[in-house]
């Protein structure tokens, strides 16, 4: 290969894969650097041996202004066309605008570098070099102190007011809500005479289903008592319930009562207990008669 090494030999370089972050907490230097991997094609193969390759950020795809210093990589091994090399530009460079790179090559013995063409435009992947800069965000200046929002300040507006870890919601949907002490049940509701949230109990639900009708207790049967459907009386010790309205019909199983609880049959009579006899008061002593 001869020293007049030029574009017109067709040493182009193409993408192989995205722009790999990494990122050291350790140093600034190690988190604004990011690995490159690139095919480099020496006429119409794949480019072999050692290689030294400069690379440039402008900001713009032809012209423009080099943003930040040139990095060069001299001695980089390409096998099979494949290369990777790690560079670093500084977090500066990467300020939110257009960043194009530009990669110019040449073997060690030549005497100038090739520059390749069309730049290639830095996508999303470096870009996240800027996210180093967030402690000095562009409009953060009163975020300084947030970073558990342990010192979080500035008054409160609408709803909420207070301080941090001194709240109060003293609204809703901009309306007040009252001071009052909620009790077991209590739900939110608007006062519209008052202008205002208040606690209160909530709707009452639907009526439920009506139960089957009960019994109507009237005591003991009496012949001179209008008795209703439903009505129940007691009658030689049995309960009965009235079919129908009746007036002086004795309760018997009919047409007119039914019966609920009989009478049951008298008991057997139990075992004859022991008679106590009262004491009988001592009677005094009698003298015998005197000879």
């Amino acid at each position: 290969m001869s020293n007049n090494y030029s574009a017109s030999r067709s040493c182009r370089l193409l993408f192989v894969a995205a722009l790999l972050l990494v990122l050291n907490a350790h140093t600034v230097l190690a988190q604004t650097a990011f690995t490159y991997q690139g095919r480099l094609n020496d006429g119409a193969s794949p480019a072999n041996g050692t290689y030294d390759l400069q690379f440039k950020v402008f900001d713009a795809l032809t012209g423009g202004a080099q943003q930040g210093a040139t990095v060069t990589r001299a001695g980089v091994q390409v096998a099979d066309g494949i290369f990777t090399v790690e560079l670093d530009f500084g977090g500066a460079v990467f300020d939110g605008s257009a960043r194009f790179l530009q990669i110019e090559v040449k073997k060690p013995a030549d005497a100038s570098y090739t520059v390749l063409a069309p730049r290639q435009k830095v996508t999303a992947t470096p870009y996240a070099v800027r996210s180093l800069s967030a402690a000095t965000a562009d409009t953060a200046t009163n975020a300084a102190n947030a970073t558990n929002a342990a010192n979080l300040t500035g008054a409160l507006a609408g709803d909420v007011s207070g301080t941090q870890g001194a709240t109060v919601v003293g609204g809703l949907q901009g309306r007040a809500v009252a001071g009052v002490t909620p009790t077991n049940g209590d739900v939110l509701k608007f006062n519209t005479a008052n202008n205002r949230w208040e606690p209160g109990t909530g709707p009452s639900g639907p009526a439920g289903a009506q139960g089957a009708k009960g019994l109507n207790w009237r005591g003991a049967w009496s012949a001179a008592t209008n008795y209703a459907t439903d009505d129940a009386v007691s009658f030689n010790g049995a309960s009965w319930i009235a079919k129908q309205p009746t007036l002086n019909v004795t309760p018997v199983e009919g047409a007119d009562w039914t019966i609920v609880a009989q009478q049951g049959n008298t008991g057997a009579t139990g075992a004859q207990g022991r008679r106590e006899i009262p004491a009988q008061p001592a009677q005094p002593a009698r003298k015998a008669p005197s000879g």
